[in-house]
């Protein structure tokens, strides 16, 4: 986001924090989340959900960019959505999360997510304690999920297991 021309984004709520550090533009981020109307939360939802509907609501608020932090799961479907979509292109990612722009994708798509497990798994191995350990394990996890490589992300679930014998994230995606 740091080099692109300011574009209207839709962040997850985990991923906040993560656009507010990687990025120059301006952004408006109300964290009291009590501010905002139930209209605004469903429509949240109807975008963290995923599908068509998503894509339609994207569209009508002109949104370019869509970053999303895959920790919880809670926006798999969407990160999904945007997978399978011809006009959505993976342009970033890394175990904070990924960065989709509104472009015709392009062959790179596999190769940023290939090198993004590759680097949150490594990142893994360094000298970190053994939840923060499991907690990139699970990023890497989902990374390679979202690349189709299902072992892959099986085999890291498992790595973070060895880790953290006891993450509840894992233990339940296990």
């Amino acid at each position: 986001l740091a080099e692109k021309a300011p574009t209207r984004v839709f962040a997850n709520l985990d991923a906040a924090a993560f656009v507010l550090g990687n990025t120059n533009n301006l952004l408006f981020i109300d964290g009291r989340t009590e501010a905002y109307p139930p209209t605004a939360w469903n429509l949240y939802s109807k975008v963290k959900e995923g599908g068509p509907q998503a894509l339609l609501i994207l569209k009508k608020y002109g949104v370019q960019d869509v970053c999303l932090a895959l920790g919880s799961g809670a926006s798999d479907n969407l990160a999904q959505t945007l997978m399978s979509n011809s006009h959505w292109q993976v342009t970033a990612a890394g175990s904070g999360g990924v960065l989709w722009s509104h472009e015709e994708k392009e062959v790179k798509e596999e190769k940023v997510l290939a090198a993004a497990v590759a680097s949150t798994e490594h990142l893994a191995e360094a000298n970190y304690s053994g939840t923060r350990r499991a907690d990139l394990y699970l990023a890497a996890s989902r990374l390679a999920n979202l690349a189709g490589n299902m072992d892959r992300a099986l085999a890291l679930l498992r790595q973070g297991l060895a880790t953290s014998p006891h993450h509840p994230v894992l233990l339940h995606n296990a």
